[in-house]
């Protein structure tokens, strides 16, 4: 199958980052989840509304938004994560605002 310990090893550390990747991804949309609930338990009911509009976003708009604002990351950190370009998670970002607002607006009348 490999043709020497060098494929293997390759093989092995390619493995590896995917799997972590996946882990990143997975942990993002779990603690996504989990900062509703903190904001439930906290007794600030008044911004879970924020958080229910941005769950209603499409993955690829609600991924950024939360590595964004809730984890902090840059978009170049963002870009790192999910592996895609940078202007890629910006786009993605402004769209992601415009889309969030436009569900606010509709839903909450906020202008």
């Amino acid at each position: 199958m490999f043709n020497d310990s060098n494929h293997e090893k390759a093989w092995c550390q390619r493995v590896a980052g995917n799997l972590a990747k996946n882990r990143i991804k997975y942990n993002a949309v779990r603690d996504a989840d989990e900062l509703n609930e903190e904001l439930i338990d906290e007794q600030r009911e008044d911004l879970s509304f924020v958080w229910e509009a941005v769950k209603a976003l499409p993955i690829k708009y609600r991924e950024v938004i939360h590595l964004f604002y809730h984890e902090g990351y840059s978009t170049a950190e963002i870009a790192g994560i999910l592996q895609m370009k940078e202007a890629t998670v910006r786009s993605n970002l402004s769209r992601g605002r415009e889309q969030l607002k436009s569900v606010l607006k509709e839903a909450y009348d906020f202008g």
